[in-house]
């Protein structure tokens, strides 16, 4: 093993990616808990011997919901998760247009985020760790603690795992291109397991979600929690339901592929381009995306949004730098970085990523 494999495949990993862990612990939960954002919750949570007085949280919501409900059946849990829930309502009944907004951008054009997982367990079968074959554990873990704090686990793993796979690095030297041994995806994944897919995302990820920021209710946004779970039950359904198998197995993943960069780069233009007509559009496109650090003194919904803002803008991070690890040379790190310069402004960083995929895939 070269020296320049072992530092590209497995010191920059364990330098960049804990980086960018750090980053998440320290912006999004260290920082946002220091500004109230947990006191602000809590308000919205009181414990089980407070709940019958009815208690007025200290500031106003867009709309007068109880958030302790019976979710288990078991008190103390449904303590727990109506913290979760006030979470995600802090946004959703925000008395503000941006934070009430950024959920749907984020479900929109976080479509990457969702699909990685499933793809990327296709890539190197049998030759990467058991863990990286099991999409629906990496996407319950970043509901239970962050997107950006997930992927930037994930991305050393899938890294490490595949650098360590002898017959892994045989194939990149013959071919010196990794994006070569990428192409085997479509042939990877057969056309029952891209239909069963697609359906899987539509039914267990695309309804779910839409019911939860149409129907903007408190039950809908607990059962929304488990996504992953029913994303994978649609496809076992679906898989098992069918008998047959379909040719041009290639075509469904294109057809996929092309479907998630326009949904992702038109719901961008679609949120953004509306600010360009306001005078302030340089505050609102800011207030809207770009991740600040806390106040004290704003609104509790603001700093709920400043933290989901935290993590869409790191869970992307991570999968944008280790996509890098798809270029078979440093002209294609250059023109990744390049596309990422002209692409993240104009499709946004779910279009961008996309793009890549599909460069890298297709």
């Amino acid at each position: 093993m070269s020296t320049r494999h072992t530092i590209s495949s497995f010191v920059l990993p364990l330098i960049i990616f804990p980086i960018l862990l750090a980053l998440g612990c320290r912006y999004m939960y260290a920082e946002h808990i220091a500004a109230g954002m947990s006191e602000s919750i809590q308000a919205l949570c009181p414990p089980p011997s407070l709940q019958s007085r009815n208690l007025t949280p200290p500031f106003i919501l867009a709309s007068s919901k109880i958030y302790h409900r019976s979710y288990t059946f078991v008190p103390s849990v449904d303590h727990a998760i109506c913290h979760l829930i006030a979470y995600f309502h802090l946004l959703l009944d925000s008395p503000f247009h941006a934070p009430r907004k950024f959920p749907s951008y984020l479900l929109a054009t976080g479509l990457p985020l969702i699909i990685i997982p499933h793809i990327e367990a296709y890539r190197y079968r049998g030759k990467q760790y058991w863990l990286l074959r099991s999409p629906t554990f990496w996407l319950m873990m970043a509901q239970s603690v962050t997107l950006g704090i997930t992927y930037a686990m994930y991305w050393p793993v899938l890294i490490i795992s595949r650098a360590g796979s002898s017959e892994a690095e045989e194939s990149n030297r013959r071919t010196n291109s990794e994006t070569k041994n990428s192409e085997k995806i479509a042939k990877l994944i057969g056309p029952l397991q891209a239909e069963g897919l697609v359906f899987g995302l539509a039914i267990g990820f695309a309804l779910p979600s839409v019911a939860m920021v149409l129907q903007n209710d408190p039950l809908v946004t607990w059962i929304w929690q488990f996504y992953p779970v029913y994303v994978a039950l649609a496809q076992v359904v679906y898989i098992s339901l069918r008998t047959t198998d379909r040719p041009h197995r290639q075509n469904v993943i294109r057809a996929f592929y092309i479907a998630c960069f326009l949904i992702a780069s038109i719901s961008h233009i679609l949120f953004v381009l509306p600010l360009f007509q306001q005078i302030d559009w340089k505050m609102q496109l800011s207030e809207l995306l770009i991740p600040l650090r806390p106040s004290t003194g704003a609104h509790p919904s603001r700093r709920a949004h400043s933290f989901l803002k935290w993590d869409y803008a790191l869970g992307f991070g991570s999968i944008s730098v280790g996509l890098l690890w798809s270029a078979g040379n440093f002209g294609q790190v250059l023109a990744m970085l390049l596309w990422y310069a002209i692409a993240i402004p104009a499709f946004g960083a779910g279009g961008a990523v996309m793009g890549i995929l599909a460069w890298r895939d297709l």
